[in-house]
């Protein structure tokens, strides 16, 4: 409202005054009703005195009462004494003490009647008193209320729905200090800036604009022709520097060439026979490469028959295919139903990822037997498993479970059912509207 661009000073004394306010009329009203409690202490004293009154006034009725009896009596016992008997003193001291005795009750009337008209005006100034507290406690109330609109008025105004977002947001007075300087130096530097933007418009004012355009249009044809002249010149430049290199390394070759002819005589076989320039078109590297794989291959057989019930073994295949390729590292499938070999590229995809595992397997039991004591504790076998059928699975899951008791660790990354069945430890990743989510299962 009209009051959100109160500063935030004004805001809390405001706030302190209706606070002030408010324990002002906590203390009037605890006054009123200490007042309450002397009222209802004065009403009843006055019960009590109006009591005692009562009383007196019956006291006083009875003893009439009984003074007229006591008249008539004296008057009949006068009547029965012979005159000579009847004596005034004794007359005289009854009505004294009666006298007396109406005299103390006629005080004692006058006291309570006294007591009352004080009571009277107490209950009167206390009942003052109690409605100067309430209407005092009515105006607090109310301008309470109006300060508790007004601040839930500021609240909403200033972005806040409760008092508790207000408090989180409120800022300390240091952070208060440190905006306030933030705002003062924001100011100093727009300051400066229009006196700088002013200073420039005074100092351009009598100037003339330039065709920046055909500046710019200038400097590019300018800089073309300049990058143009240097590219020509460092061409020219690096082909006569290229030419000379040419000429000096010309002559040096000469030199070299009848000493290379001479050795090539003696490394020409020995380099020809590395490279694979032979028969079997057979690299110094591949038919070290070659023999490595017999030995992955002896290492992976074993394992492949066991998953085949002994069909199929792998073996390396020796002849090149042409003589355009070199030879000695492609693999072939020896297959005991038919006796024959045959490339791997003929196994179906379950055979396949079998030759592929048994090769993994081989490969690992090399490279420690190669490594000097190094071993390989995990192994991770990616997909595959649901292009085998029910007994190729069974068999490779068993071969893996036999791999896992020999001391190592088998990780399968699988979607097939019958893997969880075998698998008592798994991670499984289960998909949802929400996303995905990783579970791990323990047995």
């Amino acid at each position: 409202g009209e009051r959100a661009s109160a500063a935030r000073e004004e805001l809390e004394a405001e706030a302190r005054q209706a606070q002030a306010q408010l324990d002002q009329y906590e203390r009037d009203q605890a006054a009123l009703e200490a007042k309450r409690r002397d009222l209802q202490s004065g009403r009843a004293e006055l019960r009590t005195l109006l009591a005692t009154i009562e009383q007196g006034r019956t006291a006083l009725a009875s003893l009439a009462a009984e003074l007229s009896a006591a008249d008539a009596t004296l008057t009949s016992q006068q009547a029965q004494v012979p005159e000579a008997w009847r004596g005034v003193d004794d007359l005289g001291a009854v009505e004294a003490d009666t006298t007396r005795q109406l005299d103390a009750l006629e005080t004692a009337l006058g006291q309570a009647t006294e007591a009352e008209s004080t009571a009277a005006l107490a209950v009167a100034r206390l009942e003052s008193e109690r409605q100067s507290a309430d209407k005092q406690r009515d105006a607090a109330l109310q301008a309470l209320e109006s300060i508790g609109r007004e601040w839930e008025q500021r609240l909403a105004a200033a972005g806040f729905a409760t008092d508790a977002d207000y408090e989180h947001a409120r800022l300390s007075d240091v952070e208060m200090d440190n905006l306030q300087a933030g705002i003062e130096g924001y100011d100093r530097d727009c300051i400066a800036a229009e006196t700088s933007a002013a200073t420039a418009r005074a100092d351009i004012k009598d100037l003339q604009e330039p065709d920046v355009e055909v500046l710019k249009a200038a400097s590019v044809e300018a800089a073309v022709t300049q990058a143009n002249a240097a590219e020509t010149h460092g061409a020219l430049g690096s082909r006569v520097e290229a030419l000379n290199k040419t000429l000096t390394a010309l002559a040096g070759l000469e030199t070299k060439l009848s000493d290379a002819e001479e050795r090539f005589g003696v490394v020409g076989s020995l380099s020809d026979a590395a490279n694979g320039l032979n028969k079997h078109r057979i690299s110094l590297q591949r038919f070290v490469l070659a023999s490595r794989l017999d030995d992955v291959l002896a290492s992976a057989s074993k394992r492949l028959s066991l998953m085949t019930r002994g069909r199929y073994t792998l073996r390396r295949n020796t002849s090149a295919a042409d003589r355009r390729s070199a030879g000695g590292l492609e693999l072939e499938v020896e297959d005991a139903y038919t006796a024959k070999s045959r490339p791997v590229a003929t196994l179906s995809g379950g055979e396949s990822f079998q030759a592929a595992l048994s090769l993994a397997l081989g490969l690992s039991e090399v490279v420690q037997a190669y490594s000097g004591g190094i071993r390989l504790d995990t192994i991770f076998v990616d997909e595959g498993f649901g292009s085998l059928d029910p007994e190729a699975l069974d068999l490779a899951i068993n071969t893996l479970i036999d791999l896992q008791a020999s001391g190592r660790m088998v990780g399968v990354i699988s979607h097939v059912p019958e893997l969880k069945e075998r698998i008592d430890v798994r991670l499984e990743i289960q998909s949802g509207s929400a996303g995905s989510r990783a579970v791990f299962r323990l047995p």
